[in-house]
């Protein structure tokens, strides 16, 4: 991967880790890993650089993204956590309802999703605007945004909804032969090529679309090999890295592999 070390850090951590948080590490653990900026005593068991790990002392931990000062944030609870790169203890923002989902903007905005709602914050964490409530049966699990959309992943409905920047809403896209993933696991990514991803877990595959809904590609399959992928619902999350590479989690048999 041609990138600075800024940025593979950045890409680890906004990603990567997502993926870790929707399999239960951080839920069940409280705590988030970052990569080690010191050298191992011992010889590590994988080419993965050994994490350091910070406590969010949250009960259940959904997501995680980086902003553009590399601030965590944690979807946890009722509220966002916000810590600095080194693991320290921000700011917090309370929410009427627990917070499933969160992305941050280029230019320091944050998105929270709720169960059936989205609040937006400005790059000072005040809060901006609240969307309207989507459907009665909308159960948010991903955010991705791009120049112009943000992109909902809809667990309740299986439906992926695009709407602009302020969280109105433009267009539904039901997936080629629709979507099925568990609630929890429904995630979606913007790819560097602009196009969506979506986790399709429930069929074991990765499935590729533009802004408009319209079906690009699809990858993976139901196998116990390395390039598959096992149990019922797999992957969990996905991660773009800038060099157009994929990094995926599964659950059950915890896995991140690189594609």
């Amino acid at each position: 991967m041609t990138s600075s070390p800024h940025e593979s850090r950045r890409d680890f951590l906004t990603r990567s880790t997502q993926g870790l948080t929707a399999m239960g590490t951080v839920a069940a653990w409280g705590s988030l890993s970052l990569p080690s900026s010191s050298v191992a005593s011992e010889k590590p068991r994988s080419p993965v650089e050994r994490p350091d790990v910070f406590a969010t002392h949250a009960k259940r931990a959904r997501k995680i993204a980086v902003g553009p000062k590399d601030q965590i944030f944690v979807a946890a609870d009722q509220e966002v956590l916000v810590f600095n790169a080194q693991g320290q203890k921000q700011n917090s923002l309370p929410l009427p309802r627990p917070a499933r989902c969160l992305a941050v903007a280029g230019d320091g905005r944050l998105y929270v999703g709720l169960i059936d709602r989205v609040h937006v914050f400005d790059a000072k964490l005040k809060e901006v605007s609240v969307s309207k409530r989507f459907s009665e049966k909308t159960i948010f699990s991903g955010i991705a945004i791009s120049e112009k959309h943000l992109f909902l992943a809809d667990a309740g409905q299986h439906v992926i909804w695009r709407c602009d920047l302020q969280a109105r809403m433009e267009y539904v896209f039901y997936g080629k032969n629709g979507f099925a993933s568990p609630a929890e696991f429904f995630s979606i990514e913007l790819g560097t090529d602009g196009n969506v991803r979506v986790v399709n877990s429930a069929r074991h595959r990765v499935e590729s679309y533009r802004s408009d809904g319209t079906f690009v590609s699809t990858w993976g399959e139901r196998s116990r090999t390395l390039e598959g992928f096992g149990g019922c619902c797999n992957p969990v999350s996905l991660a773009p890295l800038s060099n157009g590479a994929f990094i995926t989690a599964e659950r059950g048999q915890p896995r991140v592999k690189l594609y």
